[in-house]
């Protein structure tokens, strides 16, 4: 699997120290240079993690300069983050898969054909391949760390996770 990271699901898991899982589970995982700058915008911890996996598996990509109308139309309406996820996604490495937790962002990669994966599919895909014992776990921690997850996605995969 070929991984386009937006900013959330990369900074949920240099939270919980589990960038690694993204090596893992990827044959290839890219960052656009845009989602980095706005990565390293905050500060906190979990900076210097992803400034190392930078060192080792994680590609900083120059941000797409041309898109196709269609794809320009669609993205119009996100950020500029998310915009240059599936921009990539979409063109410049075929069969990607788009991490991406934002709800607006998803709605568009899916209309665009774009495979999708977010922070909880990740920890799934992770336990399913037998990465991680639990997953409940991980959401929580990420969550007493500041990243936002509702309680029906937790729910939902501790369920799924049958846990």
């Amino acid at each position: 699997m070929i991984l386009v990271c937006n900013a959330g699901p990369v900074i949920a898991l240099a939270k919980i120290d589990r960038l690694s899982l993204l090596e893992s589970l990827a044959t290839s995982v890219s960052i656009p240079e845009i989602v980095f700058h706005e990565i390293l915008a905050k500060p906190g911890v979990e900076n210097e993690r992803i400034l190392q996996a930078t060192r080792t598996f994680l590609k900083v990509i120059p941000s797409a300069t041309q898109t196709t109308s269609q794809l320009t139309t669609a993205i119009r309406q996100l950020d500029s983050g998310e915009s240059q996820v599936i921009a990539l996604a979409s063109s410049d490495l075929p069969l990607a898969t788009a991490l991406l937790d934002d709800a607006a962002g998803r709605r568009v990669a899916r209309k665009l054909g774009i495979p999708i994966m977010g922070f909880a599919g990740l920890l799934l895909a992770a336990k399913e391949r037998h990465l991680l014992d639990r997953v409940t776990p991980h959401l929580h921690e990420a969550r007493d760390l500041g990243y936002w997850l509702s309680d029906e996605l937790i729910d939902t995969v501790r369920r799924l996770a049958g846990e």
